[in-house]
């Protein structure tokens, strides 16, 4: 990145359209830095959204960032950054110290803002002197997500999955589930219900119904994918993904006792992978893997054959 004494700091400068023009210019990228998921958050929180553009000499946007802060009462407040910044270069792009302190410099605790920062950084000892380097120090080790590429022929992909999944993969294909794919409505409402009563049901983390519905309001058709399966009347299994510009996250699932038995999780998020495929989506954040709280749904993601990621952990 520029020498820190060039580089500047600006915040709400940019519209959406702007916005979402520099998702769409970074392969990689991640949904809790989208305007949508922004917007989504402002709707079911009270929480007030900015938005900051780390600038070059030129006046060249070189990194974008995307904070939540949240007022308790009228002394302090709390703000969170979730998976930025985000550099337009993508991994060939980085970050100095003295860039990264001008965000921390900005939620400053003499008045009382008190940040948690979990920066798109993957973790080592390097990317961990950056952050301290800024100002910060680690309170919660590092996220850990599967990625997969996309960029290749889906023979490719198909041929990267682990064999036991292809295999319960083809038994689902020839179990006479009838799939469909849908860009929110009715089929939305469905799954998010069907996967709320799941989340309060098992007590496992993830992302709130409400925040998803309210990023496919925000987002727009075009960013949303429902692949949901039926057997005979029933919709036995579903999925859910969120496109943001050249990267989509799967971000909710449901499957009944016959779905699972017929083995509709893995259509549901073979199809939809075909559908970002086809639609060009490049990578797909299989959203998070935890093999200590959730190891089964940690193997099935891992199935898939993508890279896993740990990023460098929140930091105070």
């Amino acid at each position: 990145m520029t020498p820190a004494n060039t580089t500047r700091l600006q915040w709400n400068a940019c519209d959406k359209a702007t916005w979402r023009g520099y998702f769409e210019q970074m392969s990689w990228s991640s949904l809790e830095q989208s305007w949508a998921y922004g917007d989504a958050v402002a709707a079911t929180s009270d929480a007030a959204v900015q938005r900051g553009c780390l600038v070059d000499a030129d006046g060249h946007v070189e990194a974008i960032v995307q904070a939540a802060e949240k007022r308790i009462g009228r002394l302090i407040s709390f703000v969170r950054i979730v998976r930025g910044p985000l550099h337009l270069q993508g991994a060939e792009g980085s970050f100095s110290a003295p860039a990264l302190g001008m965000i921390r410099a900005a939620f400053r605790r003499r008045q009382r803002r008190f940040l948690f920062w979990l920066p798109e950084l993957p973790g080592g000892s390097t990317d961990n002197l950056l952050m301290r380097g800024a100002g910060t120090h680690r309170v919660v080790t590092g996220y850990s997500t599967v990625r997969l590429d996309l960029r290749r022929d889906l023979d490719e992909v198909r041929a990267g999955l682990h064999s036991k999944w292809r295999n319960s993969l083809h038994a689902g294909e020839r179990s006479g589930l009838r799939v469909k794919l849908s860009r929110g409505g009715t089929a939305l409402t469905q799954l998010l219900t069907a996967y709320d009563g799941l989340q309060r049901k098992n007590r496992f983390a993830g992302p709130p119904s409400q925040l998803l519905h309210a990023f496919a309001n925000a987002a727009g058709a075009k960013d949303v994918a429902v692949v949901s399966v039926r057997q005979g009347s029933d919709t036995v299994a579903a999925a859910l993904f969120l496109r943001h510009g050249r990267t989509a996250t799967y971000t909710a699932a449901w499957a009944s006792d016959e779905g699972r038995a017929a083995n509709g999780p893995r259509l549901v998020l073979w199809r939809g992978i075909e559908a970002l495929h086809a639609q060009g989506v490049e990578w797909l954040d299989l959203g998070g893997v935890n093999t200590t709280r959730t190891p089964g749904l940690a193997r099935f993601k891992l199935g898939l054959g993508g890279e896993v990621i740990t990023l460098a952990g929140t930091y105070f």
